[in-house]
């Protein structure tokens, strides 16, 4: 496998959900389109436990 552009958006306490999708879908697009070296998303949270969001 070839190289990767990692990318992590930290989701914050009552974000939106659309602060956090918009993000991880302009990659997705990216990636299709033919991003080289493709990025590789993730998510995370300042502390351990579930999120909560707000739909946005």
């Amino acid at each position: 496998m070839g190289r990767q552009r990692v990318v992590i958006v930290i989701g914050y306490p009552e974000a939106e959900l659309l602060d956090i999708a918009c993000l991880t879908t302009a990659f997705d697009y990216a990636n299709r389109a033919g991003a080289s070296p493709a990025y590789e998303r993730g998510s995370c949270r300042p502390a351990a436990g579930r999120s909560r969001a707000s739909p946005g």
